[in-house]
């Protein structure tokens, strides 16, 4: 990530299960992809493992694994407009496991396609986003503590829309 020119790129990871004790950062116009349910980022610390910092940054085609039961800090942050996180499995997070947050103006995010399991946390946590959109994601909710919910927006997010996401066991 860190070798990719100011103006973004693509960082491919390969099929295999790689552990992270430092949290993954993607910055402006990056696409961070793996080889889908073959590519696993598994957390070994109390971390945020994946933050999309920049201006159209990209997380798809991976599974994001917390490791429940050992580590805290959030799955997925998403922290800057236009970004995108599709087609994932994102699993067993202590924290919530999406959180699209605003640290500044962060809005239009897209939260696409992907599947969600075994977290005990609010699942999509929208927070301060305009034009979020959630689209045909899957949503286990049969691990969720008692007084959570499946998908939580503030008060402060306008304009979200959320369409063809399955909850199920919520």
């Amino acid at each position: 990530l860190n070798d990719l020119p100011s103006t973004g790129g693509k960082v491919y990871v390969p099929a295999g299960t790689f552990t992270v004790t430092t949290g993954i950062t993607i910055g402006a116009a990056i696409t961070f992809a793996g080889a889908g349910e073959a590519t696993i980022i598994s957390k070994g610390a109390n971390i945020d493992m994946i933050t999309l910092t920049g201006v159209g940054a990209v997380l798809r085609d991976m599974i994001v694994d917390g490791v429940r039961s050992t580590y805290t800090g959030f799955g997925v942050i998403v922290g800057a407009t236009d970004c995108v996180v599709r087609d994932c499995v994102i699993r067993s997070c202590n924290s919530e496991p999406l959180f699209v947050r605003t640290t500044g103006p962060a809005h239009r995010a897209k939260v696409l396609n992907n599947r969600f399991a075994d977290n005990p946390q609010i699942n999509i946590l929208v927070y301060d986003n305009t034009d979020c959109l959630i689209e045909g994601n899957y949503i286990d909710g049969s691990a969720l503590a008692a007084s959570r919910s499946a998908i939580q927006a503030s008060a402060t997010t306008a304009n979200r829309t959320v369409s063809g996401t399955r909850i199920v066991g919520n």
